[in-house]
């Protein structure tokens, strides 16, 4: 016999019961990624802003996470397409007022985000201050300029977290928990396609399967997080700490390094260093995992 929803989570599921068909999930995710794809769109034009004729290469170098601190902030801002088309596929496709993806109680879910953004990044400070001691960080931008950018940056991480958030699991964990009890399903499939979304060969070479790995973790945490909790104030505050660290802090050479005040001293694709360090990640992300299931319990 399967087992129930975990009462919190049953309430959020409830929305999602009003029209849990399939085909409108399925339809509703194609709707979310054309109006991502439109937005993004658009950024690429404001390349012609920036970039001049060279717009789309000013532009893809940023994608890519390659470039300075203005292009990795306009793909920051990307996401908002990504939120405005999980919110368009909810109401039109549902009739779910986009609200109900974060969950019943708002009060609730800014608490959840504020405690487990606390805890996330007390771990992820003990495990920064762990590496620096075996290795050397390189500066990246000077700290005026980190400074300068830190506030823009924030914002638009926590609009690109909360975007991730929504469609994985306010959108898509939801709708399927509505439409099936196994977990397997609502839990585990919204989490492989979210590592799978991770899958970067161009940049981690033979790493590019374990960094899915490390991914797809990840959106099992948050998935588990947002069933206990029965909101997404969870899984943002952990997603938020740990991508103020990967983004803003230190960031692994050839990721997303733009805004970041030192980079590694080695690169995504450096198997016998990278490989260690993702598992060393692996355990801190499991007991902070652990820490915050303690912490929206009380």
């Amino acid at each position: 016999m399967t087992r129930p929803l975990p009462p919190r989570f049953d309430a959020m599921v409830a929305p999602a019961r009003l029209r849990p068909q399939i085909w409108r999930l399925i339809v509703g995710l194609i709707l979310a990624a054309a109006i991502y794809a439109a937005v993004i769109a658009l950024a690429a034009g404001s390349g012609w802003v920036f970039g001049g004729t060279d717009a789309l290469r000013w532009f893809f170098e940023g994608a890519t996470g390659k470039g300075s601190a203005p292009q990795t902030l306009v793909l920051l801002i990307t996401f908002a397409g990504l939120a405005l088309g999980t919110a368009a596929a909810a109401r039109l496709l549902h009739k779910r007022r986009a609200a109900t993806l974060f969950g019943p109680d708002p009060a609730r879910t800014r608490r959840d985000a504020l405690r487990c953004f606390a805890v996330v990044f007390a771990v992820l400070t003990v495990s920064v201050v762990i590496a620096a001691a075996s290795m050397d960080f390189k500066p990246n931008l000077p700290l005026s300029a980190w400074l300068l950018w830190l506030a823009p940056a924030f914002a638009l991480l926590i609009l690109q977290v909360s975007a991730e958030e929504m469609i994985f699991r306010g959108y898509v964990q939801t709708q399927l928990a509505a439409r099936f009890r196994s977990p397997l399903v609502w839990m585990v499939l919204p989490a492989a396609v979210f590592g799978l979304a991770h899958f970067n060969p161009m940049d981690a070479g033979a790493n590019a399967w374990v960094i899915v790995g490390a991914a797809a973790l990840f959106g099992l945490i948050a998935a588990d997080l947002t069933a206990q909790s029965g909101n997404l104030g969870a899984a943002i505050g952990f997603h938020l700490a740990n991508n103020v660290f990967a983004v803003l802090i230190v960031a692994v050479d050839g990721t997303i390094t733009g805004l970041s005040l030192y980079l590694t001293p080695f690169s995504a694709d450096e198997v016998m260093v990278t490989r260690p360090m993702l598992i060393q990640d692996g355990l801190m992300m499991i007991l902070a995992w652990a820490l915050c299931r303690l912490a929206i319990r009380r």
